[in-house]
């Protein structure tokens, strides 16, 4: 049996992203084991539902300390030893980078590098952006057992011309799919102004540009009721303080309701969802949106402009700018019938494009490339 390691440092964005796929390689039968830190009992039950077991590794994702990520790169090593996996599958961008390391010290095979979306450690200042793309590429080098995934078009020509991998080796699949049959409208778009921010509370979401066009909004004597929908992260050094959110919300500027389970209930209570984010790779919250019949306002950055298509499903604003944000909610609340037609056109994609059984096949098909066009895999009773 082919024994697969998929390695990623959030177990919770497995669980909510890379379910179906942990799912679908069990169900063909491989032997997968998810490398991932500690976390909550409730997402350990589902990956064992699944029928992959469970490896913890000793990793802190948002750790500079080189002491500490030494460390995290030992424990992956010692981990590939023991586990022996014919393929390593890693998930953003730290696990890619060190577990690619790894697996070229195991002599793991087939490797499978996804990345989400490249944020600022990618786009940012150049020397940081020249030595990481060095690195990588001399990680994938000359490997033709190599694939990496990413999810957009700009990403992937940002890909291929940094040389970070050969072209011939990066694969598109856009986003992590969503269930049309989970997510689906309400029987009418809601009446009410209320405009949903789907997201984790993190600046680089463009949250406070959010609460800023709201505010805009009532000044000019518009009813714009936002929700802000999502958790904080800790790990993550872009969190917003949750005093911060506290405050928006009690004094009225947003309603922020933190970690919502039933996302598709509140979707269908919505007339609008509002994602303003500065970068994504593909952002699934928007393909939710889009599933249960919303019109969409995103920033015309890499990854939404993926799913949003301007004066189609919905409007593309740029990024970091309040008021330009607030002029497209503007126009979406003051036209019901514009948001109907829009809403329905975004469902239509979703179906034809971002289904989650789509995304799944797409991934089979990446490891079928790597597995089955080679005969050095070695077989387990």
């Amino acid at each position: 049996m082919t024994r697969i390691a998929v390695v990623i440092n959030d177990l919770p964005f497995l669980v909510s992203h890379r379910f179906g796929v942990v799912s679908a390689l069990c169900q063909q039968g491989y032997d997968v084991h998810v490398i991932a830190p500690p976390s909550s009992p409730e997402c350990i039950a589902a990956v064992r539902k699944s029928g992959a077991f469970i490896l913890e590794w000793d990793v802190d994702r948002r750790s500079t300390n080189v002491v500490r990520e030494a460390s995290s790169l030992a424990s992956l090593i010692h981990l590939y030893r023991q586990l022996r996996p014919d393929v390593v599958h890693h998930v953003t961008p730290k696990p890619v980078l060190y577990g690619s390391l790894a697996a070229r010290l195991t002599g793991v095979k087939y490797i499978i590098n996804a990345i989400s979306g490249l944020g600022s450690a990618f786009t940012g200042p150049p020397t940081v952006a020249t030595y990481i793309s060095t690195l990588l590429h001399r990680l994938a080098h000359g490997r033709r057992l190599t694939r990496t995934i990413v999810q957009n078009m700009d990403d992937f020509n940002f890909v291929c011309d940094r040389g970070i991998a050969p072209r011939k080796q990066v694969r598109l699949i856009r986003g992590s799919g969503v269930d049309p049959d989970a997510y689906l409208p309400a029987s009418a778009l809601a009446l009410a102004p209320v405009v949903i921010i789907p997201a984790r509370m993190l600046y680089d979401k463009g949250i406070a540009e959010a609460v800023e066009a709201t505010v805009l909004l009532r000044n000019d004597g518009v009813r714009c009721d936002s929700i802000l929908a999502g958790g904080t992260d800790l790990g993550n050094p872009r969190s917003i303080p949750e005093d911060r959110l506290r405050t928006w919300h009690d004094t009225g500027k947003v309603q922020w309701l933190g970690h919502v389970e039933n996302m598709p209930g509140l979707f269908r209570a919505a007339r609008i969802a509002c994602l303003p984010s500065y970068r994504e790779g593909l952002p699934r919250a928007l393909i939710e949106a889009a599933s249960c019949g919303l019109p969409l306002i995103a920033c015309d950055v890499p990854g939404c402009r993926e799913i949003v298509r301007h004066g189609d499903n919905g409007f593309l604003v740029p990024p970091r700018d309040p008021k330009a944000l607030s002029a497209a909610i503007g126009v979406l609340l003051g036209d019901y019938d514009l948001c109907v037609r829009m809403g329905r056109r975004g469902r239509e994609r979703v179906i034809s494009e971002f289904s989650l059984n789509g995304v799944i096949n797409q991934h089979l098909s990446v490891y079928n490339d790597l597995i089955n066009d080679h005969s050095l895999i070695r077989r387990r009773p």
